[in-house]
Order: structure tokens, then C-alpha cells, then sequence
């Protein structure tokens, strides 16, 4: 696996290495407990971010894991920034 970090560690030239972040990302609208009518459309929002490799794709259920939606992504702006979907 990876070395442990080690913020005052010299075993990597100079350079302390962080752990790997997993890919992550929230949804930023609907508010939660917003309701939406049955069949009713609903226009996710959200950010994803990672340790840098970058984010690809973005995907949603809304029915517990059923089916998925690609979402669209914004421009990458840099591998450390926010993907905004």
C-alpha cells in the first residue's frame, strides 16, 4: 500500500506524501427534504473533487442505485479544483 503520511518525514526526497483521497462530491441543490411529484423532473446540482487525478464523470440515481445519469460537467479548471456538475 502507500507509505504512511509523515509531515516532518525526509523517506521521499523532501516531499511528505499525503494519503490518497477517494473521489468525493455532494449535491448542492435540491435543498435536502425539497419534494418533488412523482414522474416530476429534478435538476441535480453538485461539486466532485479528488487528490488531483481528476474527475472524468459524474453519475446520479435517483432510484436507489436502479438506474444511473451521467451528469454534465463544467470545465476543468484545474485537477486540484472543484468539478462543478
Amino acid at each position: 500500500g502507500a507509505p504512511d503520511y509523515d509531515p516532518h518525514g525526509d523517506s521521499h526526497g523532501g516531499i511528505a506524501l499525503a494519503p490518497r483521497l477517494s473521489v468525493c462530491s455532494l449535491v448542492a441543490t435540491p435543498a435536502d427534504g425539497t419534494l418533488v411529484p412523482v414522474g416530476g423532473r429534478l435538476d441535480l446540482r453538485g461539486v466532485a473533487w479528488d487528490d488531483g487525478r481528476g474527475i472524468a464523470k459524474v453519475e446520479t440515481s435517483t432510484d436507489d442505485g436502479a438506474s444511473w445519469t451521467e451528469a454534465a460537467l463544467e470545465a476543468q479548471v484545474s485537477p486540484f479544483a472543484w468539478r462543478v456538475w
